[in-house]
């Protein structure tokens, strides 16, 4: 949930260590630990995501340095929904982050 006071903005933390989904009610920024084994972290339906003209936005961040893979993917059928034209994207390098933004039923972009 999303507090908001005259002083800033106040997002929820998240810290993840196995595969699951991305919440749309508490989830904003992702600090994943990838060393106990490979990650994969699915985004919720972008058609949930988007109404109005306004889409959620994620922020992902790597911690570990492990040679495991961390992969975020869109939701259902790669093609009905799409990141920058793509079913997923990773995050190879400890500290690495990156931004996810829904701007259609359809569609993720990292920003």
């Amino acid at each position: 949930n999303r507090l908001i006071n005259v002083g800033g903005q106040y997002n929820h933390v998240t810290t993840v260590t196995s595969t699951g989904p991305v919440s749309i009610d508490s989830d904003y920024l992702i600090l994943i630990d990838a060393s106990g084994g490979n990650i994969t972290l699915t985004l919720p339906a972008a058609s949930n995501n988007f109404m109005l003209s306004s889409g959620i936005s994620w922020r992902f961040k790597r911690m570990d340095n492990s040679g495991n893979t961390v992969t975020i993917q869109v939701n259902g059928t790669p093609g009905t929904d799409t990141i920058d034209g793509a079913s997923n994207f990773t995050l190879t390098t400890q500290y690495q982050s990156r931004d996810v933004m829904c701007i259609s039923t359809s569609a993720f972009v990292l920003l």
